[in-house]
């Protein structure tokens, strides 16, 4: 890339001038929605929308549906966007669902350990409203973290592990567990 970067050339437009595109494949379901409104309005705008010079989104519709419908996050009617130029259909397609592919997943056990970090400081009820959870799913990080310790101590009785299985071998190798004696 020659030249500047988009993201040196911010500027505010008015929402009503950016066009949604017809085939970003990305959903976000409500409760994300709300998540995403939150994070805009307690934390600023830290990602512009990204638009073409017709201003029709590349990326950040889901900004732009939350500014739509939110007018307390936008600054006097305006959104932050940065421009790209001279980009094909085609290539702002690539460029969208680039963008959407790059965020990632969260991985479950990390999650379960920022869960339990934030428990020292919040109750589950202030978890559920910062990161927009549900208390089963704050539940279940919690008991996901704790899985490793429960289990490695867990002792299988007679009932679990027959005495002499040829094909369970392996399994029982590799999961550390010996199989029971008879009394």
């Amino acid at each position: 890339m020659s030249g500047l970067h988009p993201v040196e050339q911010v500027q505010w437009v008015p929402v009503e001038k950016l066009k949604p595109n017809d085939y970003n494949p990305n959903y976000v379901p409500r409760p994300e929605l709300e998540l995403l409104y939150k994070s805009i309005k307690y934390d600023g705008w830290t990602q512009p929308i990204v638009v073409d010079e017709e201003f029709n989104i590349v990326d950040g519709f889901h900004r732009y549906k939350v500014a739509s419908t939110h007018p307390d996050i936008l600054r006097d009617g305006c959104v932050p966007v940065v421009i790209l130029r001279g980009k094909s259909r085609a290539e702002k397609m690539v460029s969208t669902v680039r963008h959407n592919r790059a965020r990632g997943n969260h991985e479950i056990m990390a999650m379960a350990d920022i869960v339990a970090s934030l428990s020292e400081h919040y109750t589950d009820e202030q978890i559920a409203d910062i990161l927009g959870m549900e208390q089963e799913e704050i539940d279940r990080l919690k008991d996901r973290r704790n899985a490793p310790e429960i289990f490695a101590v867990q002792e299988f009785s007679r009932g679990w592990i027959p005495d002499h299985t040829p094909d369970l071998d392996p399994v029982l190798k590799r999961t550390k567990h010996k199989r029971a004696k008879r009394p």
